[in-house]
């Protein structure tokens, strides 16, 4: 296990801590791996879970029961974004995208620092 895929738990958690606190549960924040399981940032990985948090690979943000997503280009700093919501509710997924977008970039900054992307 690569000690810097707890670096990215954390700024993982820090992002969906930041949405719940803007906006308790009204919007929701879902983080997916390779196999698109989700990240569970509470278990317990000192258990022998298996953690790889550079596996990120696509983020949900949910709200009123609409989605957009987040999808990682494989082995890219590039996300691409889908999804169709309501004008009224875009005030509200905006600001949820700059939360995640301001912590996306600190992922790939320890991902970029410890030499991910040179590995294919």
């Amino acid at each position: 296990m690569y000690d810097w895929s707890w670096k990215i738990e954390h700024i993982l958690t820090d992002m969906i801590d930041e949405v719940e606190k803007k906006y308790g549960s009204e919007v929701e924040i879902f983080v997916m791996d390779f196999d698109f399981n989700e990240f569970d940032t509470e278990l317990n990985y000192d258990d022998g879970d298996e953690f790889r948090a550079e596996k990120l690979t696509r983020i949900y943000i949910e709200y009123k029961g609409e989605t957009v997503y987040l999808d990682k280009t494989y082995g890219s700093v590039f996300y691409e974004l889908d999804g169709l919501v309501p004008i009224s509710y875009m005030e509200v997924f905006s600001d949820a995208l700059a939360i995640v977008s301001k912590h996306l970039n600190k992922i790939e900054k320890v991902l970029r620092e410890n030499g991910y992307y040179e590995h294919g």
